[in-house]
């Protein structure tokens, strides 16, 4: 198993007549949904997968209930906090929620999801001219 990633071309917006630095960029291999991780381990698992996936909606409902009042939610694999994007105004006064354009979620992994992202591999995918 390996993280496919692949090359992109960006320029410096700072110096448009720099040349483009190539970076490293991921390269989705697929997606998979909750249902189908439970299913992956449900023979690991006392649990039935329906009391399972019960489960993780309730805790995602939870989620969505404390985000909404302005509360990080601390899980076991990383905490979940609010963010909004808005427009700035010229004074402390003038802002107010038509200031707020959008409401964003951050996630931040914990030390032990990152420590286990340290042994990762990765693979380059062929880059196309």
């Amino acid at each position: 198993m390996a993280i496919p990633y692949k090359s992109i071309p960006r320029k410096n917006p700072q110096n448009q007549a720099a040349p483009p630095l190539h970076y490293p960029t991921v390269v989705l291999d697929g997606e998979i949904t909750l249902r189908q991780i439970i299913e992956e381990f449900a023979d690991k698992s006392s649990i039935s997968t329906a009391d399972s996936l019960a489960s993780a909606e309730l805790v995602m409902k939870g989620l969505i209930k404390h985000l909404g009042m302005g509360i990080s939610v601390k899980l076991g694999f990383g905490s979940f906090r609010p963010t909004i994007d808005g427009i700035g105004e010229l004074t402390p006064q003038a802002v107010n929620r038509k200031s707020i354009k959008k409401v964003r979620v951050v996630f931040n992994p914990s030390v032990e999801m990152e420590k286990g992202m340290d042994g990762f591999e990765f693979r380059k995918v062929t880059d196309t001219p």
